[in-house]
Order: structure tokens, then sequence, then C-alpha cells
């Protein structure tokens, strides 16, 4: 993957910018309680769920 994003990949610009939330994040994990990174957790994965069902959408109709 590189760093580049094409014009208008709105999916790519979401991925740079969730990237950059999560690290900053990490800077702070051990300030969160169980229960918020258990919630972390659920949303990271909802959204590399989506993620992917886009990624595929998109692959199908290049």
């Amino acid at each position: 993957m590189t760093n580049e994003i094409r014009t208008g990949d709105l999916l790519g610009l979401a991925r740079v910018q969730t990237r950059r939330r999560l690290k900053s994040l990490a800077n702070i994990a051990v300030k969160f309680e169980p229960e918020q990174l258990t919630l972390l957790n659920s949303l990271l994965d909802e959204f590399a769920r989506k993620s992917s069902i886009i990624r595929a959408q998109e692959n199908q109709n290049v």
C-alpha cells in the first residue's frame, strides 16, 4: 500500500485519518479503562469489515 491517495479516494483518506487517530490513541492507551478498549476494538473490527466490503465492491467495479 502506498502513502499516496488518489484524488477522490474517500476510503483511502478515511484509512489514513483513522491510522493517524489510532496512533495518537495508542500514545494514551494506558489511560483507557478495559471497557473503553473493548469498545475501541469493536469499532476497529467494524471499520475493517466495512472497509474490506467496500474494497471488494470497488475491485468488482473496476
